[in-house]
């Protein structure tokens, strides 16, 4: 948590003579000290997320806040605070205390595009020594490579292209993980039904 505090004096000393030279007051009047307490510091965000600023003014019975963002493209924020990432970027959330415009601090957001993959068919039926073609698209990372992997190569067998094939009946998944992060992952569900017809291919 940080704390801001205002730029200005919180003691303002006020001296006056009053009655003879050997008879001195002094007045010493102080000034509440406002401090803005600014939670989070910073946050990565995954485009489409949101993130709720939260805000303590020390100092004040005003515990209002105004908030703009450098860049509302990137990272928008309500009147609230509550900021949502828009487009992969940094935008720096600026925060003012209403009790004192002076009383300022931020919180820097980093917003990202998340990976994800899709895998087509998500289904499909097939018979034994029939080939199918999956198709698998990774977004949101310049690395384009698909891990495929079968849960059980007794039924199905996939290629490292995504070409499965069907060698006995039953049902098994294929899983196509993203390489650029391999927790990012699809699934098809494949179901071998029998016999094979001889010299056709189901499509």
């Amino acid at each position: 948590m940080k704390r801001k505090v205002s730029g200005i004096l919180g003691l303002v000393l006020l001296a006056t003579a009053l009655g003879s030279c050997d008879d001195d007051e002094s007045g010493v009047l102080l000034r509440d000290l406002i401090a803005l307490a600014v939670q989070p510091d910073s946050a990565q965000l995954a485009v489409g997320d949101t993130l709720r600023i939260t805000v303590q003014v020390d100092g004040s019975a005003n515990q209002s806040a105004t908030f703009t963002s450098s860049d509302s493209a990137i990272a928008s924020v309500t009147s609230s605070g509550l900021v949502t990432a828009l487009a992969a970027g940094r935008a720096i959330i600026a925060v003012v205390a209403d009790a004192d415009p002076a009383v300022r601090d931020s919180v820097i957001i980093n917003a990202f595009q998340p990976i994800v993959i899709s895998l087509l068919p998500a289904a499909a039926t097939l018979q034994v020594g029939e080939p199918l073609q999956l198709v698998a698209q990774v977004m949101g990372a310049t690395n384009q490579d698909v891990l495929f992997r079968s849960s059980n190569e007794n039924i199905v067998q996939v290629g490292t292209t995504g070409v499965v094939t069907p060698v006995a009946l039953g049902e098994a998944f294929i899983t196509a993980k993203a390489a650029a992060d391999t927790t990012v992952l699809a699934t098809s569900i494949i179901t071998v039904i029998g016999p094979p017809v001889s010299g056709s291919r189901r499509r």
